[in-house]
């Protein structure tokens, strides 16, 4: 099965556009491991697509050629010569164009592979690239559980791009920083002779308590999203090592055992409720 046979998740293509952004505008991080990626990956789909797009351009230049001459024997005047050129070569064009469109979103595990590691991956998702390419080469898995491993992979990822969102806007300060700028409140507070500046000390000691509270609550929460990226980790990494097992198994009759991953994919789902309810106690004490 070519991965152009399966529903690649969009994030792994998201990734790759902003390789192939920065390449186009030259801002690609010096980063020699990723030069390397992209010049294997460069020459991988130069194997794939080269001999293609080399007939593809010979067939154009002779097709507008031939019609070149063949305009030219009729005794067609120079300007209508000229509007078939331009008319032929604006066809091309969109055919092209058209062909690119079609398989802008489709791509070999040998290509996935070379890119890797020039692309910024979760590990999740490096895990996931790495079970696609090995689910490729592990031809005596039928085609009906490919594709619902395919499935299950993609609602990991999934799982986890939802994970990452709830993430970017949690706190990241630390409650220990907190209880200490409480404890320093609470000394000044205590130690005011003031009545006006102990009663704004006492005050800002109060927020302070309600800082801290907030925050160990987000912490609780960050800690399920820690526990819950890592469990839907190691359900990919399942997968790459059972398909990675199977490789050059052709000879295998007997199918392949999804339950393992069925409840690996069931548990990821049914523990998602309790980060839920972490993220909603912390939405409640934001408001």
């Amino acid at each position: 099965m070519a991965l152009k046979d399966v529903n690649v998740h969009p994030s792994i293509f998201a990734a790759i556009d902003k390789v192939t952004s920065q390449m186009m505008s030259g801002s690609l991080p010096n980063d020699e491991k990723g030069h390397k990626a992209i010049s294997e990956h460069q020459a991988v789909w130069w194997k794939t697509y080269g001999k293609g797009c080399a007939l593809w351009s010979v067939a154009s230049l002779a097709a507008m050629v031939g019609i070149l001459y063949g305009l030219k024997a009729m005794g067609t005047p120079k300007p209508f010569m000229l509007f078939a050129l331009v008319v032929c070569a604006a066809i091309e064009l969109v055919i092209g164009y058209q062909a690119y469109k079609a398989n802008k979103r489709k791509l070999t595990a040998e290509e996935l592979a070379a890119i890797k590691p020039a692309l910024s991956l979760s590990t999740a998702q490096a895990a996931y690239v790495d079970a696609l390419v090995a689910l490729d080469s592990a031809e005596a898995i039928p085609a009906d559980q490919r594709n619902e491993i395919v499935k299950h992979l993609n609602s990991l990822l999934d799982e986890e791009e939802q994970l990452e969102g709830h993430r970017k806007w949690l706190s990241d300060v630390p409650p220990t920083d907190l209880e200490n700028e409480r404890d320093r409140l609470r000394v000044r507070a205590e130690a005011a002779t003031d009545p006006v500046a102990k009663a704004a000390f006492t005050q800002s000691l109060e927020i302070a308590e309600q800082r801290l509270a907030a925050a160990t609550v987000q912490m609780a929460a960050v800690e399920r999203l820690d526990a819950q990226q890592e469990m839907i980790r190691q359900a990919i990494l399942s997968v790459r090592e059972s398909v990675g097992r199977m490789r050059g198994a052709a000879g295998m009759t007997a199918p392949l055992d999804l339950d393992g991953l069925r409840q690996n994919v069931s548990l990821v789902h049914n523990q998602a409720r309790s980060v839920e309810a972490a993220i909603e106690e912390v939405r409640t004490l934001s408001r």
